[in-house]
């Protein structure tokens, strides 16, 4: 299989979680045995393992520390790559897909590279591996679709819940029309999930250039759909958004009997610093 690269957004600074993310990224609040970011990396490890490519956590520079302090005491199975968003406040954050823009600028090797690319919400738990997106990729954006009238934390409302994503209309798996926090959603929802080609990477820089929205990346896939095509894959289980403190409270029930990652016995990963990169080095 053709080498990808991973990132997974950490950088938003979680004011909907209140004085739980004072002073804590949302990604490294505990869900269960772990913090939230380990069940990403867990999603993507096994994959990163079979076929390559690299792994990026962006995040800001009020919260870098705190992820140095996680990894270095917590070892992966891969060697993870960090992208430094200079920001410190919820005021001045690049936004998601600001946040991509200044990685693919910073680190041109994921262009350069021709590689796909698997974009991830840090703050959001899936149900699905890895591989189970790449496998529906066939060289066109692809997003993560479920129901969630269907597949929502119990207690929740869907529909209410429905305003926070992104509302798609299908034709078979190809999205015909995509509309980032519908006020009057369907119950069909994109999830932060995305596949991404070369020239949806490019396509990024584009969009920014155009100065449209950087901030969700919901509105990116809004535009992918308008300019270009993208497709479905649909997953029939519950994805957390964590983001919210009902979500993070219902992640912390399902989850509170989860296994704990048995981390690899690997020697401790230092990073040395190039621009707003910390590339890991044995």
């Amino acid at each position: 299989m053709v080498e990808w690269n991973t990132v997974i957004l950490a950088g938003g600074y979680g004011t909907r979680l209140g004085a739980l993310t004072a002073s804590t990224s949302k990604v490294l609040l505990p869900v269960g045995p772990q913090p939230v970011i380990q069940y990403t990396l867990d999603m993507v490890a096994p994959f990163h393992q079979e076929n390559g490519g690299k792994c990026y956590v962006s995040t800001n520079r009020k919260y870098i520390k705190d992820f140095m302090d996680y990894f270095m005491g917590h070892p992966q199975s891969l060697p993870i790559y960090f992208h430094i968003q200079d920001s410190q406040t919820n005021n001045d954050r690049l936004g998601s897909i600001g946040a991509l823009e200044n990685l693919l600028t910073t680190d041109p090797c994921l262009l350069e590279q021709e590689c796909p690319l698997l974009l991830l919400a840090g703050d959001t738990i899936f149900p699905f591996a890895a591989e189970e997106i790449i496998s529906r990729y066939e060289r066109e954006a692809v997003t993560a679709v479920s129901d969630i009238a269907l597949h929502s934390p119990a207690g929740i409302d869907p529909m209410g819940r429905a305003k926070r994503f992104g509302t798609v209309v299908l034709n078979g798996r190809r999205i015909t029309h995509f509309e980032e926090k519908s006020p009057h959603p369907t119950s069909l929802a994109s999830f932060p999930c995305y596949a991404l080609s070369l020239e949806n990477l490019i396509g990024v820089c584009q969009y920014i250039a155009e100065g449209h929205d950087p901030d969700a990346m919901g509105h990116f896939m809004e535009w992918i759909v308008r300019t270009r095509r993208a497709f479905a894959f649909i997953f029939d289980e519950v994805a957390f958004d964590i983001g919210v403190p009902e979500e993070y409270e219902a992640a912390c029930r399902q989850y509170a009997t989860h296994q704990k990652t048995q981390l690899p016995q690997a020697p401790i990963t230092c990073w040395r610093i190039e621009e707003n990169l910390l590339i890991p080095s044995s």
